[in-house]
């Protein structure tokens, strides 16, 4: 099996991981593990129970003498790698906060946080049906907000034991601003404690001005869409589905003349009950825009409006991704060259992947 291949098993099937692991290796969102030029973020079973379907995974990760190997149906598959415990992560910031509260190890040497973890649709209960902050209740001492100097020493400190870029991100707020304001006090005041490169993940303002200022402190944005079929975006996003479409192209249109090529990104989720048409089409309209499909698989997690709903198969993303990939090249994107977040990491995603093979 390919490395892409396997990349792709991973992300829609999950892998087992036994307590000695989590111990190991505290990070954000899934397991990540790297096998040659391959990182993925899987999604696990083992500390934290948060996915029904990874308890049928056939993959599972065990340590055989200093070495971590990755198995199948209880077969070494091959060998893979997994970092250690980020040295921060034992720091406090000065007013006493534990630093792996304030920020997160995400893939290999990216931290990020979600500097307010609540959402105004959240509130009125029209969260997107997907979203998995909220369930987190207990999750090591979760730190709903965090304050702008919390921020900046934490990223110092994990810049100093070798994290090269970090994302902030946020509930969507109820102001105009819709929480950009947030980040951009937590990106001035990041950027001038440590220079590190910054993704700010968003949704559109209603007043555009607050994003201008944003892009003044920040090397990359990732501005999610999640589909483009509107009418699954009406199930999966009751609240958020209300932003238009012209306020994303707006923003997109911004993003890149601020920050240039190769920058700007956006979710596109797998899974939410949309066609494969509709997936390469939202593909093609993004990249077409200079913006790269940060295609992903759904992640059912556990207290979600998608519990109950299945990942795509192994088969239908690698079909996906092999089609994002073509336009991706056919558009001239270059994720090697995106300087922070997402697009750079690419642990949850398997586009950049297979632009190695097209």
């Amino acid at each position: 099996m390919r490395d892409e291949e396997l990349k792709v098993e991973l992300l829609c099937r999950g892998m087992r991981v036994p307590r000695e692991a989590w111990d190991y290796y505290k990070r954000s969102a899934g397991f990540p593990i790297r096998f040659g030029d391959t990182l993925v973020s899987v999604p696990s079973k083992g500390k934290y129970d948060r996915y029904s379907f990874v308890e049928n995974s056939p993959y599972s990760i065990m340590r055989s003498d200093e070495r971590w190997l990755l198995l199948k149906d209880g077969e070494v598959v091959r060998e893979v790698e997994v970092a250690e415990v980020p040295g921060f992560y034992s720091r406090r910031s000065s007013d006493g906060v534990e630093m792996r509260r304030i920020f997160q190890v995400c893939g290999w040497d990216c931290v990020l946080t979600g500097v307010v973890q609540s959402c105004a649709y959240q509130r009125h209960g029209e969260e997107c049906r997907f979203c998995g902050t909220i369930y987190n209740p207990v999750y090591e001492g979760r730190l709903d907000r965090k304050l702008p100097e919390q921020l900046a020493e934490a990223a110092e400190a994990a810049a100093q034991e070798g994290i090269k870029h970090a994302v902030i991100t946020s509930g969507v707020m109820p102001t105009p601003d819709r929480g950009a304001r947030i980040l951009l006090e937590a990106a001035k005041a990041i950027k001038e404690r440590v220079d590190i490169p910054l993704e700010a993940e968003l949704a559109p303002p209603e007043d555009m001005l607050y994003l201008e200022l944003l892009l003044e402190h920040v090397d990359s944005v990732s501005i999610n869409l999640e589909t483009l079929d509107q009418s699954v975006r009406e199930y999966a996003c009751p609240g958020k589905s209300r932003i238009p479409y012209d306020a994303y192209f707006t923003a997109y249109e911004l993003a890149l003349d601020a920050l240039g090529e190769n920058q700007v990104n956006s979710w596109l989720i797998a899974g939410l009950g949309e066609s494969d048409e509709a997936v390469i089409e939202g593909v093609e309209e993004l990249a077409e825009r200079g913006v790269f499909p940060f295609l992903v698989p759904l992640r059912s997690t556990k207290g979600t409006g998608y519990e109950d709903t299945s990942p795509p198969s192994p088969e239908r993303l690698s079909g996906l991704a092999m089609q994002a990939a073509e336009v991706v090249k056919d558009f001239g994107l270059k994720p090697e060259k995106n300087r922070a977040g997402c697009m750079r990491c690419s642990a949850c995603s398997p586009v950049r992947d297979f632009l190695r093979l097209v």
